[in-house]
């Protein structure tokens, strides 16, 4: 993955994330609707092969020198740290 790959996934990243807060809140409410079921379902699937295709985009970018704990780590918890290294506003 690029530098600008990296940027624009990110970005994807959090409006998936928002897309499946959306989603579950819809299932939560409806809990036997099986509809808003697979829609929670669908938008975390999503959600998360992102946050997978970033962590190990980092693995890949480090050359190893991250693990893919600490990217997935860092994708979760230093986001804000990661957006300003790839200079997203």
């Amino acid at each position: 993955m690029t530098i600008e790959e990296m940027r624009k996934e990110l970005v994807k990243l959090e409006e998936l994330e928002r897309i499946a807060d959306a989603a579950e809140l819809e299932y939560d409410k409806f809990p036997m609707d099986e509809e808003k079921e697979q829609a929670f379902d669908d938008a975390y699937k999503n959600q998360y092969d992102c946050f997978m295709d970033i962590s190990i985009a980092i693995v890949e970018l480090t050359r190893g020198t991250v693990d893919i704990a600490n990217a997935r780590a860092m994708v979760n918890g230093k986001r804000e740290q990661l957006k300003r290294i790839f200079n997203i506003v």
